[in-house]
This record gives structure tokens, C-alpha cells and sequence, in this order.
């Protein structure tokens, strides 16, 4: 495949709409800064990149929550 960018996509920002996500979680009462959702419910994030994404080219999110994922 031939790309329109040589460099490769990374991303750049992420902002995880707080408020949003709060208010649709019902944890905007909440005393803490850090993002709170509930699960099995959906949320909504803004990833930003250092360019746009090409046709043809593949995206992975991967999420991991607590101190050691991995473990």
C-alpha cells in the first residue's frame, strides 16, 4: 500500500470529555478529577493524531485499567 504521509500516525491529544462522560454516568457529583464510568456503558473520547487517517490504514484502542494490567 502507498500512503499519502511517509511518517507514521500517532496520536497527539486525548481528551476524554469529562463533563460529558459525567453527566451521562451519573458521577459528576463525584469529589475526584479523574474520569468515572460505569461499566457496560458506553463513553465518548476525542483522540486527535498528527495527521488523517488514510484509506486503508488500521486503528487499534486498547484500553487497560488498574495499577498492573499486565499482571
Amino acid at each position: 500500500m502507498s500512503y499519502k504521509y511517509s511518517f507514521s500516525l500517532s496520536g497527539v491529544k486525548t481528551n476524554w470529555q469529562p463533563s460529558l462522560n459525567a453527566r451521562a454516568h451519573h458521577t459528576d457529583k463525584y469529589a475526584n478529577t479523574e474520569l468515572t464510568v460505569r461499566r457496560g456503558q458506553g463513553f465518548t473520547i476525542s483522540l486527535y493524531f498528527n495527521r488523517p487517517r488514510q484509506n486503508g490504514e488500521s486503528l487499534a484502542f486498547v484500553t487497560e485499567i488498574g495499577n498492573a494490567p499486565l499482571a
